[in-house]
């Protein structure tokens, strides 16, 4: 072979190798929870880790995912996964208490703490409601006032041994993932503090109403204690609590898995909410 033709030959190999070894990027992993979602731009995605009870699930919006969770594809990590373009994880379960995000929850339920990523960038968490009872509180009050005093005495009772677990998860979180931003997420308003409510007697409601208060404090004191962030999602759900023309929250009437549980707008207002923090991770 002639001298020039040999050395273009060379050099053909040469750039082809080169080519080869630039497609070998260290890319990061898909999440194991679909849906994996690129940018247009093909730019590495952030990775979101969402942890929660029903709340977060989401049950009875849009499919549903997994039977044993009652988690659906329109709750707002899926919202929020597809407005932004994000690598998402969604381990939430319907019924999860604080100690389900660090034990088995049930069977095919693993700790939930498990999913989250070292090289996750967002995590959020709205749980303890379950720890307290949240949807008795609501459910008596409103409509069984027999149990209702013992509802809310459950919650004065309670709510202080869930802040201090949740505190601890949530510590536990911030070391598995030190590069994440941390967001707690508290519950929607569901009764009012006037105790307004669908004939219900008022006195029985402004008592749920203060338990539920409760437990929003308790979150965003957890929230303090561990350096995370604590989105009150009473700011900007207030108005469309049970008792009003406008609810975000299913009534008593609607299925029994969905009742006193979230409607799509609800989850529609935290996940924008959730976009403008995200939005801040860029």
């Amino acid at each position: 072979m002639p001298r020039a033709l040999a050395l273009s030959a060379m050099l053909v190999a040469l750039l082809v190798a080169t080519a080869s070894l630039a497609g070998c990027g260290d890319a990061r992993p898909k999440a194991d929870a679909s849906p994996t979602i690129i940018t247009a731009s093909q730019q590495q995605p952030l990775v979101y880790v969402a942890l929660g009870d029903s709340y977060t699930g989401a049950p009875k919006l849009g499919t549903t995912l997994t039977r044993a969770c009652r988690r659906t594809d329109q709750n707002y990590p899926h919202l929020v996964a597809a407005d932004m373009g994000l690598t998402l994880v969604d381990v939430s379960c319907g019924g999860a208490k604080v100690r389900d995000l660090s034990h088995r929850q049930k069977a095919g339920v693993p700790a939930q703490v498990d999913a989250v990523r070292s090289d996750a960038d967002l995590v959020t968490v709205s749980v303890g409601g379950n720890d307290v009872g949240i949807v008795k509180v609501v459910s008596s009050c409103v409509a069984a006032p027999a149990a209702c005093d013992g509802a809310v005495a459950a919650v004065h009772g309670g709510v202080r041994q869930m802040r201090g677990r949740l505190t601890r998860v949530l510590r536990r979180i911030g070391r598995v993932a030190p590069h994440a931003r941390l967001v707690v997420i508290g519950y929607p308003e569901i009764l009012p503090a006037n105790g307004r409510c669908l004939g219900a007697d008022r006195a029985r409601v402004k008592k749920a109403a203060k338990a539920l208060r409760l437990i929003a404090t308790a979150q965003r004191q957890a929230a303090w204690n561990a350096g995370a962030t604590f989105l009150d999602a009473r700011s900007f759900t207030r108005g469309h609590g049970l008792c009003t023309t406008a609810p975000w929250i299913a009534r008593r009437t609607t299925a029994t898995s969905k009742r006193y549980h979230p409607e799509a707008p609800e989850q529609r207002a935290i996940a924008t909410a959730l976009d403008g923090i995200v939005s801040t991770l860029r």
